[in-house]
């Protein structure tokens, strides 16, 4: 018996690949970003305190 698809053509097990390669990606990017804002920060403050 052929495996059921969704919609967009992929199986569960696809899907939760996708899912899990993008999640890893968004939470590596979140960190670089907050990394590079705190060294910008720490070189030259655009907000005063």
């Amino acid at each position: 018996m052929p495996q059921e698809l969704d919609p967009n053509n992929l199986t569960d097990q696809q899907a939760k690949e996708i899912h899990d390669g993008f999640f890893t990606y968004m939470v590596v990017f979140i960190a670089i970003a907050c990394v590079a804002h705190l060294l910008t920060w720490i070189w030259k403050p655009w907000i005063p305190v």
